[in-house]
């Protein structure tokens, strides 16, 4: 194991011989972003470590990041190849490889075109106004009673979980209203078990990744919210396949553009691989929806919620900022009025304030990673086949050589034209970059935004009397890193 990256020349921790490097990062103390923070100050902008058995390559210099997510993409268009293959994460986008991979995605992108999420906007407005009420009944029990802190993480995993049910699920959840929600409790505690036992197990002893993958199936945290998943959205298909042959009426969600992008008669198997051209290319099996159906709410609760916490938490504890942020909004559209796509889209202060909480806090430190299936040339590298290539996203939105007083909150650095020419320099992506960038980053925007618009309009955030010095804990339980804690903020009531 030690061997293969000094062989390349190339440096790293040393790895024990049955775990790899994974007590260092999962080990209790330090986050996954403080361990490669010190691995990078140690042996540079290129090493490698061991997850288990798993050889992964971490690559920070920028030319390489772009070769690699950009360039000669195609080299690296594949994820490394899963653990375990627990249904349904071999059919979703993260799963698939190659040539089925780009068939899915090429079928799946124009669901996420800004046209189709436009069409999504009611029902994202219909459950942001339930957290304006739940926020408005704060503020009332607060004149009463005294001071009601909001847990901001809570209440935006609760609207996260709800819009996304709603768009992505046609499920009907009250995740706002009911923190004890059957289905919001199963996405809670798959998430927060993501790196359990059973896969840690199998990363580091792969001869019993079968063994693993039956208890995973059996005891694991994702059986209860995969079924219901699985089986809401098979009879929600049925249901409006059965209703448009009637009355020829359907919803607009991403269920239905999903179900709108496969032009065949639908199948209830993944098309074979003798199946050749185009026929083949603009299907997709009913497998395949209810998947990426399913992954919506694995790649959409975590990151959204834990976004619009830290944006509230940020702007609370900078005044100036959300001042000059509200005085935009009230210039854009009234406080009785719910902002449009298009007055979203022209805020670009806004669009300033969101950017750079994306940096401070991106959405996931430790996803963009590819994998290879031949040897291939990274730099001076010759890198052996099932090497894994990590973009450490932390390290890249926190170089100091690239963003003066990287820890600060300052969104005047993306004034003007700046976010295009970091993302372009590989010195900004929080989704990602290239042909495999987060296929739903257009939709988790726009859910940001509008939520940002509509509460911030209304309210003034300001932490709770007894955090005014409060700093953030955090952790990441698998790819997203999150509030260990929660955030307490308070949200007044603007008087005009």
């Amino acid at each position: 194991m030690v061997e293969l990256f000094t062989k390349l020349g190339i440096p790293g921790p040393c790895p024990n011989f049955f775990v790899g490097n994974m007590m260092e990062l999962m080990g209790k103390g330090k986050l996954v972003t403080e361990v490669m923070a010190e691995w990078e100050n140690q042996f540079g902008l290129v090493y490698g470590y061991f997850r288990g058995t798993r050889a992964t390559l971490v690559v920070r210099d920028a030319e390489l990041i772009k070769d690699i997510l950009v360039r000669n993409s195609s080299e690296f268009i594949n994820r490394p190849h899963m653990i375990m293959n627990v249904p349904p994460l071999p059919y979703t986008l993260v799963g698939l490889r190659s040539q089925r991979w780009k068939e899915v995605r090429n079928t799946l992108s124009p669901t996420f075109s800004s046209a189709k999420i436009k069409q999504m906007l009611p029902i994202m407005s219909n459950c942001v106004q339930t957290t304006l009420e739940i926020l408005k009944e704060k503020s009332k029990s607060e004149v009463r009673s005294g001071e009601q802190a909001v847990d901001a993480h809570k209440l935006f995993q609760g609207l996260a979980c709800d819009v996304i049910s709603a768009c992505a699920l046609a499920m009907k959840v009250n995740a706002q209203r009911d923190e004890n929600d059957r289905f919001f409790r199963a996405v809670r505690g798959f998430l927060e078990n993501a790196m359990g036992p059973f896969v840690k197990i199998a990363l580091c002893f792969p001869l019993l990744a079968t063994v693993m993958e039956w208890a995973l199936k059996t005891f694991g945290y994702s059986h209860e919210m995969t079924k219901m998943i699985m089986e809401n959205v098979q009879t929600a298909m049925k249901i409006r396949r059965d209703n448009h042959s009637t009355s020829g009426s359907v919803p607009v969600d991403a269920l239905q553009l999903m179900m709108d992008a496969t032009v065949q008669e639908h199948s209830t198997s993944p098309p074979s691989e003798s199946t050749t051209g185009s026929a083949r290319s603009l299907a997709l099996s009913d497998d395949e929806i209810v998947a990426n159906a399913w992954v919506f709410i694995l790649g959409g609760f975590e990151t959204t919620s834990a976004s619009l916490s830290f944006t509230c938490y940020l702007l609370s504890i900078h005044q100036d900022i959300q001042e000059r942020l509200f005085t935009e909004l009230k210039a854009s559209f009234a406080a009785d009025e719910s902002p449009s796509y298009d007055q979203i889209s022209e805020l670009a202060f806004l669009d300033q304030v969101v950017c750079e909480s994306l940096r401070l806090y991106p959405p996931v430190v430790s996803f963009v990673v590819r994998g290879m299936d031949k040897d291939c040339q990274i730099g001076p590298y010759h890198v052996p086949k099932n090497v894994g290539i990590q973009i450490p996203i932390w390290q890249v939105h926190h170089d100091p050589e690239i963003w003066s007083e990287p820890y600060r909150f300052d969104p005047d650095r993306f004034e003007d034209n700046a976010k295009k020419s970091y993302g372009n320099n590989m010195q900004w992506i929080p989704f990602g970059t290239g042909p495999r960038n987060c296929i739903g980053a257009r939709f988790a925007l726009l859910n940001l935004k509008f939520t940002l618009c509509s509460v911030l309009r209304k309210f003034k955030v300001v932490p709770a009397s007894n955090h005014h010095s409060f700093k953030l804990k955090l952790k990441v339980p698998s790819v997203t890193i999150v509030p260990e804690e929660g955030i307490p903020l308070r949200f007044l009531p603007r008087i005009e």
